[in-house]
């Protein structure tokens, strides 16, 4: 799914299901094992598994943050037509940390 394609869904004609449905599929595109293992030893996985909000808001954000410029990735950022951020790099990392949590 390229940026463009992932904006599209931004539209309020979609519900917020499928809004959100977009959101992780886009960002699951970068995830690999690697990432999920990264992300696993930087936040811890029974901080992961404890999480109770479905954003990963209950873990602080400076613990996200510092992910950025290190987290592994499945695709570059720019085959899709997106740039490097911190906001992108913590929407990938809680990616990661959901399909984490999901198979545990």
């Amino acid at each position: 799914m390229t940026r463009d394609e992932y904006l599209s869904f931004s539209s309020l004609e979609y519900t917020a299901a499928q809004r959100m449905e977009a959101h992780r599929k886009y960002h699951a595109q970068f995830v690999s094992e690697a990432t999920i293992r990264f992300v696993v030893e930087c936040i811890g996985a029974d901080v992961i598994k404890a999480s109770t909000d479905p954003h990963m808001n209950d873990i602080p954000l400076r613990h996200w943050d510092r992910m950025h410029g290190f987290l592994p990735l499945a695709i570059s950022l720019k085959s899709v037509g997106e740039s490097s951020c911190i906001g992108t790099t913590v929407c990938i990392a809680k990616e990661a940390a959901r399909i984490f949590a999901e198979r545990n």
